[in-house]
């Protein structure tokens, strides 16, 4: 089959390995179940975008039924890379999911005044539990891939001593809600070129806490290990089958 064909049929070869990925994730981890109402984490970035999109268009194709919402969480804390609503409300709009924006303090109420990644993620986490509990969603849908679960593997065996990682799925408070990850299965670089080729307004993070944190280090890692090891990243993300899932979530 030449690609012209190829592409007719199923998309450019990175949409098809994208949603083939996506596709195997929904099923080995039963991230989507008949009656499930799914709040989708969007930050404008080409993880969540592609999380989103990817959510929208395996909705209208799945056997059973599900409802998509989105959200996006501003804070007070401004790194220049935001991405304005408008865009976001389109994005939205175009594979009819109805979005919701919500503001949520992390600098004022940061412990003694300092502010870190921890912190800022843990007041989104908290917003997002209060949306999806007011609209009745029972799955929160977060766009974390293959290399954000390495990466977490190692920090945590590395700086807390625990072998504990980033479950594509986490069922939480007895099983009423679900945290789910449906890029679980997708590179980053793969994510990164579907990302490219819809031509999604990519966000650059130009958080100052980000740009130096352990996360930006661990990615520098695994390169390493990888051009020693071409298998370890693979490897590592296997092993989380293997090991409790983070507190962190």
């Amino acid at each position: 089959m030449n690609k012209a064909k190829h592409d007719a049929l199923y998309g450019s070869p990175i949409a098809w390995r994208i949603s083939r990925k996506v596709g195997n994730a929904i099923g080995d981890f039963k991230l989507l179940e008949n009656g499930d109402h799914v709040l989708c984490a969007i930050s404008g970035g080409k993880d969540s975008l592609s999380m989103l999109d990817q959510l929208a268009r395996w909705r209208d194709k799945l056997p059973f039924r599900i409802r998509l919402s989105a959200v996006h969480v501003k804070t007070d804390f401004h790194c220049g890379g935001c991405v304005h609503n408008r865009i976001l409300s389109q994005f939205f709009d175009e594979r009819d999911v109805p979005g919701h924006f919500l503001y949520t303090e992390v600098v004022k109420t940061a412990p003694n005044g300092e502010m870190s990644c921890f912190h800022c993620a843990r007041r989104r986490r908290i917003a997002l539990f209060r949306l999806a509990n007011d609209i009745g969603a029972n799955k929160i849908a977060l766009g974390h891939h293959l290399d954000d679960i390495v990466e977490t593997t190692l920090m945590n065996m590395c700086f807390n001593g625990t072998f504990s990682t980033m479950l594509p799925r986490m069922d939480l408070f007895e099983g009423r809600t679900s945290i789910i990850r449906p890029l679980a299965l997708c590179l980053e670089s793969e994510v990164i070129a579907y990302a490219d080729e819809r031509a999604f307004q990519r966000q650059m993070c130009r958080c100052p806490y980000g740009r130096d944190s352990m996360r930006a280090r661990m990615k520098g890692l695994v390169k390493q290990l990888e051009a020693l090891y071409p298998d370890v990243r693979q490897n590592l993300f296997a092993s989380q089958f293997k090991a409790a899932a983070s507190p962190e979530f």
